[in-house]
């Protein structure tokens, strides 16, 4: 009975040596601070999480464009995506034209890897920028809408951003969305 005897007596010693620790202030302090670190963990590990507008366009793109492949498991997504906020007509606020590009490599039907730049107007695929022409769209409005996309893309590549044509432009990390879509990621 002694050894239960001292267990208890070690049980209610250490009760009253944590009541004392939580009524001092340095004990106070310690739970305001364990409090404090776990409210901030939650949030980071929320927040770790969420994406940006820009990085659900490019990963809903980017799935779309992979679901086009003769070999969607082949598809390699190399550097970032960018999207572009275009003024198709400066006079008019409401004709901003948003656009996603991103360069790829994937495997064609003879297992060639072949490089693309897919083109997307919001969620729209417009065109492959590395290999398109004319004849590749039924109507002169659709090969106009590539155009402007493909000479948005030039300038901004060559200019940056600017006031009159390409005011917003936001590169989405590729390695990012390569993970989110469980995809290969290579630096261009």
């Amino acid at each position: 009975m002694q050894n239960g005897d001292t267990i208890n007596e070690l049980n209610n010693s250490f009760i009253d040596i944590s009541k004392r620790f939580l009524e001092s202030k340095k004990g106070k302090i310690a739970i305001a601070l364990v409090i404090i670190l776990t409210i901030i963990v939650a949030v980071l590990a929320i927040n770790a999480n969420k994406l940006s507008y820009e990085e659900k366009h490019a990963i809903r793109n980017v799935k779309d464009y992979q679901s086009m492949l003769k070999d969607p498991d082949s598809l390699i997504l190399r550097g970032d995506v960018v999207v572009l906020y275009y003024y198709d007509d400066k006079s008019e606020e409401d004709k901003i034209k948003h656009y996603t590009f991103f360069n790829t490599s994937a495997n064609n039907s003879f297992g060639a890897s072949i490089q693309s730049l897919p083109c997307y107007e919001g969620y729209i695929y417009l065109a492959n920028l590395l290999n398109y022409n004319q004849d590749d769209f039924d109507t002169t409005d659709e090969y106009l809408d590539v155009l402007k996309a493909d000479y948005a893309y030039q300038r901004y590549n060559l200019m940056g951003i600017d006031e009159e044509i390409v005011f917003k432009a936001e590169k989405v990390d590729g390695k990012k969305i390569a993970r989110k879509l469980h995809i290969k990621h290579k630096d261009n």
